[in-house]
């Protein structure tokens, strides 16, 4: 059986697909806040990425490929307007048509996009925590070691002072 990745990782049925830019980002058909775009693209190619050493890599490259083509074309002001208009007509066309097209027309993509390198902010906040628990625990290493140290000083001293007390 051959792996849907539409269907088993992004949720999109296969009733959707091919998927347009939209679906294909979680995201309600025509948005216009680029925050959302963007944000959305962000997640599902790191959910995506999660995929990526694991047997299916190269359908996990594709797949982060497209959505990246999506989040480029639909964060492009001309380029999602044109979409927009080439998507309105597609939608039209199978409502007012009872049969649905399925991938009989397909949307304008951008170009294969070579291996894209999102800003993966979790990490850096992960490795930020790490570096700053880190030096929690060095710092309070050497805050035992120094007192382990003064109190042996001190032991020392008292028997000192008391030997030479006899």
């Amino acid at each position: 059986m051959e792996l849907d990745p539409y269907w088993k990782w992004l949720g999109i049925p296969p009733e959707r697909q091919p998927p347009d830019h939209y679906v294909l980002l979680g995201i309600a058909p025509f948005e216009v806040d680029r925050d959302v775009i963007d944000n959305a693209a962000v997640r599902q190619m790191n959910h995506v990425r999660t995929f990526q050493g694991g047997q299916h890599a190269a359908t996990s490259q594709q797949l982060l490929n497209e959505l990246s083509a999506a989040r480029l074309c639909l964060l492009d002001e001309e380029q999602k307007q044109v979409y927009d208009v080439q998507l309105q007509a597609r939608l039209s066309a199978t409502h007012s048509s009872q049969e649905l097209p399925v991938a009989t027309q397909q949307l304008p993509v951008a170009q294969e996009v070579a291996e894209v390198s999102m800003p993966q902010r979790a990490p850096r906040r992960s490795r930020r925590r790490r570096q700053r628990r880190n030096a929690r625990e060095s710092q309070l290493a050497w805050t035992v070691i120094l007192f382990v140290v003064v109190a042996l000083l001190v032991c020392v001293a008292i028997g000192i002072f008391i030997y030479n007390r006899s």
